[in-house]
């Protein structure tokens, strides 16, 4: 009650109504947020019946507001109450609008994709980005219906599109060290399954911000913060990296995306229909991997003077196809009948993979890296590993991709 009665215009604390509202915080859905043991805000919503929830109060104390904590307060709900429609009882519009909640008469429908996600839309494309990983799992066209994200079935491959951080594909034994002290990462790192702050945010853009833990601490020994920022303009959505270094050490990582593309992207098409298309003509060797996903020295020839790779059923039998320093900027998968399809800009990265499951997948992933898998005679200290990126204290690395689509 502290909290209400220092609020400007809010009366609930006052003597003749404090111990009936009160009473009425029992009977509502309550969730309250605390930050370093203060209660910094809360929510009171009541509910009707099985279809609807309305939030009669959020508030947030002023010196806390900012952190997206009244967002978080509204994910609870969602996270309670999933087949609810929820609505906002509002005396300021403008927060609201800002959240791009609907307005509905004289109150506001919270949109679905606030349990956990963010929709970006222009005239034509709407994209969705889950907190989860900040993973794009979305890109669609709304006047066709085309999706161009792998819907993540599954049966194939369970994702759509995971930032690789702070590694590339595996370590050797998913461990690695770093002086005297011994860690462990799983295959492409730790930031893809966790979840990301929402910290800005308007109808065409959204950026994310995962920082160190003592829970990362565990598996990664720098003090790092990774914001990833996603921009809808025409036809085209940009992804970009920011890393800052935090620590009093020099940090070094490798960070990269694995965007999975629809392939077929419609109904009455085939897999083999479509092509890799690079930017220039390209003579280049492929690095090959092993088994068990860790690089080989021995490079295979495998482009010479060309600018295509058709697509088949053997194309990925050895699993991904990893090339370095490309001519290209741009690579396209397209549709060689229709021309339809999408481009990709990773301008400044030195590798690309490209990667299906080899077992009929309807799906191509096209990835841009800095950095890589371990070499299989690699076991030495991650500070030494070839290709790393180091970072100095208080330092900042930044990239960025884009995609375009072709209709």
């Amino acid at each position: 009650m502290k909290m209400i009665e220092d609020e400007e215009g809010w009366t609930y604390a006052e003597k003749e109504t404090s111990e009936k509202y009160k009473s009425d915080l029992d009977q509502s859905i309550t969730y309250v947020a605390y930050e370093e043991n203060e209660l910094c805000g809360y929510s009171r919503s009541v509910r009707d019946g099985d279809f609807y929830i309305y939030v009669c109060d959020l508030l947030v104390k002023p010196s806390h507001r900012g952190k997206n904590i009244g967002r978080k307060l509204m994910e609870c709900i969602y996270n309670d109450f999933p087949n609810h429609v929820v609505y906002v009882m509002s005396d300021v519009d403008a927060y609201y609008e800002n959240q791009r909640y609907k307005c509905v008469g004289s109150i506001f429908e919270v949109p679905k994709e606030e349990k956990g996600m963010v929709k970006l839309e222009n005239e034509i494309y709407e994209v969705i980005i889950q907190h989860q990983g900040a993973e794009l799992i979305s890109f669609k066209n709304k006047s066709d219906g085309i999706e161009y994200i792998w819907t993540g079935d599954a049966k194939y491959w369970a994702r759509h599109a995971p930032v690789l951080f702070p590694i590339v594909g595996k370590v050797v034994d998913n461990t690695y060290r770093v002086g005297d002290n011994t860690y462990h990462l799983n295959q492409h790192g730790l930031a893809r399954d966790q979840d990301f702050e929402l910290i800005e945010s308007s109808k065409t853009s959204a950026s994310f911000r995962l920082k160190w833990s003592e829970e990362t601490l565990v598996n990664y020994p720098y003090r790092f913060e990774l914001v990833i920022t996603y921009g809808l303009s025409g036809s085209a959505l940009s992804i970009s990296y920011k890393v800052i270094n935090h620590d009093e050490q020099v940090m070094y990582f490798n960070i990269g995306a694995h965007p999975g593309f629809n392939c077929p992207l419609a109904d009455n098409e085939t897999f083999e229909e479509y092509a890799i298309i690079f930017e220039h003509d390209e003579t280049v060797k492929r690095i090959p991997l092993n088994k068990d996903g860790l690089l080989l020295r021995d490079k295979i020839a495998y482009l010479e003077n060309e600018g295509q790779i058709s697509l088949n059923a053997e194309t990925f039998k050895n699993d991904a196809l990893i090339f370095e320093d490309l001519n290209s900027n741009k690579v396209s998968l397209i549709n060689k009948k229709s021309g339809r399809g999408l481009h990709l800009d990773f301008t400044g990265f030195p590798f690309l993979g490209l990667w299906t499951k080899p077992e009929g997948a309807p799906f191509v992933c096209i990835e841009p890296w800095y950095g890589h898998a371990d070499y299989t005679d690699f076991n030495g200290d991650f500070r030494e590993k070839e290709d790393v990126l180091r970072l100095e204290p208080k330092e900042i690395f930044t990239c960025q991709f884009s995609i375009h689509v072709e209709k």
